[in-house]
């Protein structure tokens, strides 16, 4: 296994590890979680480095780094919405979640025809969204929704530029 696909299976493995401290009453848990969700979130970061970086790029990365952005994510967007009782929480959350099958599904439909899936500026930012997003809902920060509708708006507009970008160049063209 190389160092970053540990790195991606790490985040994945730290994700229950966060669940576990959102969910469980104990002192400091909020800070704990959040600690555990940012060393997650930086696995994120190392991994597409060190995987350049020694030019090791494979299979396991390109379908589970991906992936396991997404399981951190939702998975604690889902249990905080155990904590925020607030209709419009799920709303947001059902939202980021459909973008984000959405686009998985795309992405596999199109994978068999040689259709690169590279993450662009859009979908960085829609990541760094999100990640704020969660921070500050770990931390229940009054800023948190606003934080969270934007990260909603942002990962609607960059899913629709996602569809665009594949749009067939000539119209007769069929997916």
């Amino acid at each position: 296994m190389t160092l970053a696909n540990f790195l991606t299976t790490l985040r994945i493995a730290l994700t229950p590890c966060c669940i576990l401290f959102i969910m469980w009453e104990v002192p400091h848990n909020r800070l704990i979680a959040l600690v555990i969700f940012i060393i997650a979130f930086l696995t994120d970061v190392l991994d597409g480095i060190v995987a350049r970086a020694a030019n090791k790029v494979t299979d396991f990365g390109k379908l589970f780094d991906p992936l396991a952005d997404k399981i951190l994510v939702i998975s604690i967007l889902v249990t905080l919405a155990f904590k925020i009782t607030e209709p419009w929480y799920w709303t947001a959350v059902m939202i980021i979640w459909l973008r984000e099958i959405f686009i998985a599904l795309l992405r596999r439909r199109r994978a068999p025809q040689g259709v690169a899936t590279e993450a662009n500026m859009y979908g960085k930012t829609k990541t760094l969204l999100q990640v704020l997003a969660v921070c500050a809902l770990i931390l229940n920060f009054m800023i948190a929704p606003y934080i969270l509708w934007a990260a909603v708006a942002f990962s609607v507009y960059s899913g629709i530029r996602y569809v665009n970008s594949w749009q067939p160049r000539n119209r007769n063209t069929r997916l």
